[in-house]
């Protein structure tokens, strides 16, 4: 090497070092801009990136992170990631860790994780491991996405199918309950009006009499089964006079078999509570939403669940704490339970929709929002004390329209209405036809009957002056109750029709009286009523 004067280096040699010092000190401000780069880059994913060391302890973040959960990077730096994690996937992590270790990947793991505030929210993680040169293990580097609002989106989504497959569901049980009430009524209408005929052979004091009428009673509670399960199946039901006492009865029945053992269900109910306006499904409902809240709030434990049904005057003092209703006699539901109570900062919003205070994917939030709808539908008031750790109470106020039920009419024991006049019955039911006719002269009126809709309108348009009524059934071959009353009605405007039937879900009683149809009846129907519609729409 050639060297100067002096020794040292040749000058060549000297402008060589420092224009390789240039190279590297340009490098080294490259690599410096791409690193500031590829940070900026890092910081500015919309993604949260993070990285752990072997012990699971966060080593990085980026600042997406950091703002997903609310933190600082100086609050979680050096922190284990299970601190960060929802208290039932910290034992999930302990326990896992180890494998992703060992596998080297995990691709869209979703989990529930802790913000600073307290919230909790759904996220999507994708990991990877890095290793040494030697195929040790590194560190982790993994992206977590927040998809709390996609989960909430899918929640919501499954929710409507789920009500869209159940209004499927209603509708075809509607229609299965709606042909076995057709034919189930008609089965009892034969029962009721043979049954009512043997009354009139036996003096009332006998014991015949007495087997008679309870075969009557069980007619009578038999047709109210089969109007319950018409209602469950409509879903909606206008409200009319009724006592709450059997629905409550039937839907505490329909519970115990899903409530736990752990759960004691008490209940007092008082049968002969007053008279409410309200319906079957809607008291249904009212109790199934309270219980099965008040099962939510006992299901870590052993509970009690106290059911209440009583009627009760309440006073000018029984007013104080409870707005918008009036003193007086009410039908009081009282549903109590010993779960783990509301805060008194919750109490106020318990009725909103969507308010709920499971956990994520444990409730709706439409439980008590569709409680305090039909409460309210029905003209009465729901009030609530409870307190974190003691349980819950719920008193549910209806004004009572009538102090006790409609006793039980026995049709031995009643004046029954005669008459001279024709009346024309038409009923596909051969047995039904047969029967309105024993009734019918019986009272002392003339009667013709067909079993066919067809030669019921042939007989009428040959004669239409004969007839002073026409009963006739709904659901029959060719024509209709209501196409044939219409026929009728187009001859003789004045006729007065009587329409029974076992069910219909086409013609409703407020259609049948624009329709110009005098009578609308659900069978069964007893001989007393059949004597009233018909002296009622003659005498009108």
């Amino acid at each position: 090497m050639p060297h100067n004067s002096k020794g040292g280096l040749h000058l060549s040699e000297l402008e060589k070092l420092k224009s390789r010092m240039a190279e590297l000190e340009n490098e080294r401000e490259r690599l410096v801009q791409e690193n500031r780069y590829l940070r900026e880059l890092y910081d500015r994913s919309p993604l949260g990136y993070q990285s752990l060391d072997e012990n699971g302890c966060l080593i990085e973040t980026n600042q997406a992170w950091l703002d997903i959960l609310g933190y600082s990077r100086e609050e979680v730096i050096g922190k284990n990631f299970g601190e960060f994690l929802a208290p039932d996937w910290q034992e999930h992590f302990t326990k896992n860790f180890p494998k992703l270790k060992a596998i080297g990947e995990i691709l869209g793991f979703e989990f529930e994780m802790v913000k600073k505030d307290g919230s909790l929210l759904f996220v999507n993680l994708d990991g990877r491991v890095g290793t040494t040169a030697h195929g040790q293990f590194q560190q982790t580097y993994c992206i977590i996405k927040d998809i709390t609002a996609q989960k909430e989106a899918d929640q919501q989504q499954r929710k409507l199918e789920a009500q869209l497959l159940h209004t499927q569901k209603m509708d075809a049980i509607g229609q299965l309950a709606g042909g076995m009430a057709h034919d189930f009524n008609n089965i009892l209408q034969t029962i009721t009006g043979y049954t009512s005929l043997l009354q009139l052979q036996i003096p009332q004091s006998s014991d015949l009499n007495r087997y008679l009428e309870t075969i009557l009673r069980g007619c009578k509670r038999a047709a109210e089964l089969v109007q319950q399960i018409l209602d469950f199946s409509r879903r909606g039901q206008d409200a009319y006079p009724m006592n709450p006492s059997p629905s409550v009865q039937e839907a505490l029945k329909l519970l115990r078999s899903t409530v736990p053992t752990t759960i004691e269900i008490r209940q007092k109910i008082d049968p002969d509570c007053g008279i409410i306006l309200a319906s079957p499904i809607g008291i249904h409902q009212i109790l199934v939403n309270l219980c099965t809240n008040a099962l939510h709030a006992m299901e870590a434990e052993k509970g009690i669940l106290t059911v209440k049904l009583q009627e009760i005057t309440l006073k000018p003092s029984d007013l104080v704490d409870k707005p918008n209703i009036t003193e007086g006699p009410h039908v009081e539901l009282v549903v109590t339970d010993t779960g783990c109570g509301i805060k008194e900062s919750q109490l106020k919003s318990i009725f909103e929709p969507y308010f709920t205070t499971k956990e994520f994917g444990k409730g709706s939030g439409m439980g008590l929002a569709i409680v305090h709808g039909i409460v309210k539908s029905f003209g009465g008031h729901i009030h609530v004390k409870s307190e974190q750790g003691k349980g819950s109470e719920f008193y549910i106020y209806f004004p009572v329209v009538s102090k006790s039920p409609v006793p039980f009419d026995s049709e031995a024991k009643k004046t029954i209405l005669t008459g001279s006049e024709t009346i024309l019955v038409v009923d596909d039911e051969k047995n039904i036809v047969v029967m309105y006719k024993e009734i019918l002269e019986e009272l002392g009126y003339t009667v013709v009957s067909t079993t066919s809709s067809k030669a019921g309108l042939d007989a009428f348009r040959a004669s239409p002056e004969k007839y002073d009524v026409i009963i006739t059934d709904q659901t029959m071959p060719h024509l209709t109750g209501e196409e044939l009353a219409i026929e009728m009605l187009k001859i003789r405007p004045e006729i007065p029709i009587i329409l029974c039937t076992g069910y219909s879900s086409i013609l409703s009683e407020k259609k049948a009286q624009e329709i110009g149809i005098k009578k609308f009846m659900m069978k069964p129907v007893t001989r007393k009523k059949i004597a009233i519609a018909v002296r009622e729409v003659l005498d009108q």
